[in-house]
């Protein structure tokens, strides 16, 4: 984006950006390195930046962890002086709402930005604007069945603060779109503390994600999340508890051999007893492949060493 800044600038065109949106994910937010790069472009005045935070862009939201976010960036980061509003929207499932209004709540209370001029920005008085929205449950060939309101569904829950110029005082914001008349001297940015939800409950189901692969295989990606445990579990009593089990609660993603398993897409004439039938015997040739692969690398290592 630089070089076309660039170029723009040596044409004697200054650009003009109304809106930048960055979807950040906390590992890569929080140092303030990576967003300080963006904002510090040559020739980049934007009006209003929007910084997103996105459900699976939490810490630990793969083991439904509290929502939580650290306060460097805050501290660190300054904003182009042509700035009139920066938000912050933090999205998160729509059964954690809770959580996402008490971390919008905090950062209101907790957070001002400063632009590179020295002018703070606060929401102080801001009034987080809701919105309500449902998509999939794959991400990155899994499908999250904990969490579904639906097969293949999720539904998300976002909560957006704004931050203004402050003009004399923490009470005294400039509406969108006036002038700035506020001087660094007036007064000092408050230090950014970490946001914190409250502390609940975790969602442990056992069988949190399944792959989405074999499923699509055998033609049955519209399986609803009770039918595919329903299937898993009497897997589970033919092969042993512990063969298949996929469980998240302890952080560790232990993928066995249920990373073969995913429910995902329509729900297209799904027959349970037929299908059950072709996902199970999917996998069980899989194991099969896997004995008859591990076999003749043992006989070739075997060979090779006699020599």
């Amino acid at each position: 984006m630089q070089r076309a800044l660039d170029i723009l600038h040596l044409s004697h065109v200054e650009p003009s950006i109304e809106h930048v949106r960055v979807f950040a994910q906390l590992c890569m937010l929080e140092g303030g390195g990576r967003l300080m790069g963006i904002m510090g472009m040559r020739y980049f005045r934007p009006r209003v930046v929007t910084i997103t935070i996105r459900h699976t862009d939490w810490w630990g939201w793969e083991q439904d962890m509290p929502l939580h976010c650290g306060e460097k960036w805050v501290n660190i980061c300054r904003f182009p002086q042509s700035m009139k509003e920066l938000r912050v929207a933090f999205e998160s499932l729509e059964r954690k709402k809770a959580s996402v209004d008490q971390v919008a709540e905090q950062a209101i209370k907790k957070w001002e930005f400063e632009r590179k001029d020295g002018v703070i920005m606060s929401a102080e008085g801001c009034v987080p604007s809701i919105m309500q929205w449902s998509g999939v449950s794959t991400w990155e060939g899994r499908r999250w069945l904990r969490d579904e309101t639906g097969p293949n569904q999720l539904n998300y829950y976002v909560a957006t603060v704004t931050w203004r110029p402050v003009v004399e005082g923490p009470a005294d914001i400039l509406p969108a779109g006036a002038a700035d008349i506020q001087t660094p001297e007036q007064r000092k940015r408050k230090i950014a503390k970490p946001l914190d939800a409250k502390v609940e409950a975790r969602l442990v189901t056992g069988m949190d994600s399944v792959s989405v692969a074999p499923l699509e295989h055998a033609n049955v990606p519209g399986a609803p999340a009770d039918e595919v445990w329903r299937l898993m579990g009497r897997r589970q009593a033919e092969w042993g508890e512990n063969e298949y089990s996929y469980n998240n609660q302890d952080g560790d993603a232990g993928y066995d051999h249920d990373t073969l398993w995913h429910n995902g897409g329509e729900h297209n004439n799904y027959q349970s007893e037929d299908h059950e039938e072709g996902v199970l015997g999917f996998v069980e040739r899989q194991s099969c492949l896997f004995w008859q692969t591990l076999i003749l690398v043992m006989a070739y290592l075997k060979r090779k060493l006699r020599f």
